[in-house]
């Protein structure tokens, strides 16, 4: 098997190329019927994969303290107080994963906290996360091409 960490690093330039032209007004705006908006969903992936791994194994996450509050599930932009700077959520995605794959060759992860997922998976180790949060990505990926139709 390829090392569990390529995955990410793949999906997430995948993800900036589809937002490269993107300006900030459209990365923001909410379409009529959506609860969030562009920048929201990247925000939430970089998050996501860092509750996952990291805070799962109750490690510190590599985000800024605030993220989390902002793009976990369940949030939305409607409740910002101020917008996050977009370029540095695509800095994130762009370095987080290079960040992961360090620290998960260098056998970081122990202590793994199981996680049952709202999808079904019951995540009973990192390797689990990973797999999850490559489909998890997958999901974010089809709302933002659907957002960027909207935009």
């Amino acid at each position: 098997m390829a090392d569990m960490t390529e995955n990410l690093t793949d999906y997430r330039k995948l993800m900036l190329k589809v937002v490269a032209d993107v300006d900030d007004a459209a990365m923001t705006h909410i379409p009529s019927g959506f609860n969030n908006h562009i920048l929201w969903n990247l925000g939430h992936l970089a998050v996501t994969q860092q509750l996952l791994t990291y805070g799962r194994c109750k490690l510190p996450l590599n985000v800024p303290e605030s993220w989390p509050d902002l793009f976990r599930k369940g949030t939305s932009p409607r409740t910002w107080g101020e917008v996050p700077d977009a370029n540095e959520v695509k800095a994130a995605l762009r370095e987080l994963p290079e960040q992961f794959a360090a620290d998960y060759r260098a056998g970081r992860f122990g202590g793994f906290e199981p996680y049952q997922t709202a999808t079904g998976p019951l995540l009973e180790t990192v390797e689990d996360a990973v797999i999850f949060n490559d489909f998890h990505e997958g999901l974010h990926l089809g709302a933002i091409l659907a957002l960027r139709k909207l935009v």
